[in-house]
C-alpha cells in the first residue's frame, strides 16, 4: 500500500533533512536556504514540511519580518500546506517569495477579493557550473576582495548605480544604510573589485553562499569606464574566485530591465533555470485558502 502524504511542523530535528531538500533544488531555493539558516536559531518553529513517499517534498517557512518562503514541487503539496498553516498559526504574512510557478500557484489558492499588492518583482534564475580551471584574467587586471580604504569610494559607486537604476537620489534612510553595509560586506568579503592597473573598475557582490553555491548580485562599472569590457572581466573574475574558494555552480538573479547583465552573463555561460519572484502585501495577508479551492 502507498504511503499516504503527510503534512506537519517540523523542528530542530528536521533541520538537517530540511536542508538537503532544499539543496537538491539549490539554485531556486538559495534565499530559502538563507532564511532557513537565520531561523534555524529560533526556538520557535515556522516551517511547516509536505512529505510523501516517506521523503520531504515540500516546504514553506515564516521568517521573522513575515514573509513565507516556498518550495513545493510538488502541486497538490501546496493546498495541504495551506490547510495546515490555517490550523496552526495566527496571522498574516506580510510576503510570498520562490520560484514564481509555485508563488503565482499559492496566489491562485488564495481567496478571490483584490489582493493588496505592494510589490510583484520576478527576476530570472541563470546558473553556471563551474568547471575545474577557469582561465585568468588577461595581464594588467585584477579581481579582489574590496579593502576597508575603499569603503567609502565604494559606497560612492552604489549610491551612483542605485540613482541610474532608480532614477532617483538616494533618500538619507539608504545612505545611513550603505554607510553600515558597506563595510559590513569588505569584512565579509562578500563585495569584489576589479582593478586595473591600479583604478578600481567596478565592483560586484556575492550575496549568497550556500555550500558549493554562490549566488552573484550585482555588478557595477561606472558610466566613464564602460566600453571597455570592464563588466565581463569583472564576472569573469568573480567566478575565478568562486572557483577558489570551492564553489561548484554560480547563479545569478536578473530582472527584465538588466539586458545587457543577461546577455552577458550568457556569453559566459549561464542558463536559465526558471523565475524567481517576490511578492509583498500591505497589509498582510491571511494564508487561507478561498472556498472554491476546499
Amino acid at each position: 500500500m502507498p504511503t499516504l502524504p503527510d503534512v506537519r511542523v517540523l523542528t530542530i530535528k528536521d533541520l538537517s533533512a530540511a536542508h538537503t531538500f532544499l539543496t537538491r533544488h539549490a539554485s531556486r531555493s538559495l534565499p530559502f536556504l538563507a532564511a532557513l539558516a537565520r531561523e534555524g536559531r529560533r526556538d520557535e518553529r515556522h516551517l511547516l514540511g509536505f512529505c510523501a513517499q516517506a521523503k520531504l517534498d515540500g516546504l514553506i517557512l515564516l521568517d521573522d519580518s513575515g514573509v513565507v518562503y516556498l518550495q513545493c514541487p510538488v502541486p497538490q503539496g501546496l493546498s495541504a500546506l495551506l490547510t495546515l498553516w490555517r490550523q496552526e498559526f495566527e496571522g498574516g504574512c506580510t510576503g510570498l517569495t520562490g520560484p514564481q510557478e509555485q508563488v503565482e500557484a499559492l496566489l491562485a489558492l488564495l481567496p478571490s477579493s483584490p489582493l493588496p499588492y505592494r510589490l510583484r518583482n520576478t527576476e530570472q534564475i541563470l546558473t553556471r557550473p563551474l568547471p575545474n580551471e577557469l582561465p585568468v584574467l588577461p595581464a594588467g587586471l585584477l579581481a579582489r576582495p574590496a579593502r576597508m580604504e575603499e569603503a567609502d569610494y565604494l559606497a560612492q559607486l552604489r549610491q551612483a548605480e542605485l540613482a541610474e537604476t532608480n532614477g532617483l537620489p538616494p533618500s538619507a534612510d539608504l545612505l545611513a544604510y550603505l554607510q553600515r553595509d558597506i563595510p559590513a560586506q569588505i569584512q565579509a568579503s562578500r563585495l569584489i573589485v576589479l582593478e586595473h592597473k591600479g583604478e578600481l573598475c567596478g565592483y560586484g557582490q556575492i550575496v549568497n553562499v550556500q555550500g558549493t553555491v554562490v549566488q552573484i548580485g550585482q555588478l557595477y562599472v561606472p558610466p566613464q569606464l564602460r566600453g571597455r569590457n570592464y563588466g565581463a572581466q569583472l564576472l569573469a573574475g568573480m567566478c575565478h574566485m568562486a572557483l577558489q574558494r570551492g564553489a561548484r555552480q554560480i547563479v545569478m538573479l536578473i530582472t527584465a530591465q538588466q539586458a545587457e547583465l543577461n546577455a552577458l552573463a550568457r556569453a559566459q555561460g549561464f542558463q536559465p533555470d526558471g523565475e524567481y519572484s517576490l511578492v509583498l502585501f500591505d497589509p498582510p495577508v491571511q494564508l487561507t485558502t478561498s472556498s472554491r479551492n476546499r
